[in-house]
């Protein structure tokens, strides 16, 4: 099975996580192959299209990100999940894709592409992994890491990005916590995408 990374985002507004060595970053590649972690868990649906397991201390909030059609965290531990959608149609009028995209590109590849960038514009990237395909349940799912400093602070967040589409939506499942946890939140971050169904 492919290697899963995740990167998963939101605008900062956490506890400085100090940067002393930014090649500590490098270290921890994120990957993971095969590693499982159990948890307790409830699964919820997202705009009753497909479900997903997140662990059961989760709080449903709306504090995040404006605009996502779920939002979940963990304040005490500092780990976050939105997931948000866009219609397909609107976004390729958007982009362009014929002109933007090598024409073999999939469509989930330059709207994952797109929307990752445009996310990351404002922050400076430490460390970035390349996309991963995997299938999950029958559903194809891209997924990218990526370690950042938040603009304007001395913060750096793990990021774990999934991106779906179902139904002529692309979907963003996002989860991220700070770099110094990023070691204990790895494994939880891709059994949450693992559980996509």
């Amino acid at each position: 099975m492919s290697k899963i990374i995740w990167f998963f985002s939101l605008s900062s507004i956490f506890v400085a996580c100090n940067l002393e060595d930014p090649s500590a970053i490098l270290e921890s590649d994120g990957k993971l192959e095969g590693e499982k972690v159990e948890f307790n868990g409830n699964r919820i649906d997202v705009d009753s299209t497909f479900s997903i397991e997140i662990p059961d201390y989760f709080k449903s909030t709306k504090a995040i990100e404006a605009g996502a059609i779920a939002q979940y965290s963990n304040l005490f531990n500092g780990e976050y999940l939105t997931v948000s959608s866009v219609d397909k149609a609107i976004i390729v009028e958007r982009i362009n894709f014929e002109k933007v995209y090598n024409k073999g590109d999939s469509d989930l590849l330059i709207f994952a592409d797109y929307s990752c960038g445009a996310f990351l514009q404002s922050r400076e990237i430490i460390n970035e992994s390349d996309w991963f395909e995997v299938t999950v349940d029958s559903l194809n799912v891209l997924a990218k890491a990526v370690d950042a400093i938040e603009s304007g602070q001395n913060q750096v967040l793990s990021y774990w990005f999934g991106y779906v589409e179902l139904d002529n939506t692309f979907y963003t499942i996002k989860t991220w916590t700070y770099f110094k946890r990023k070691r204990q939140f790895e494994a939880l971050a891709n059994r949450m995408i693992r559980s996509i169904s």
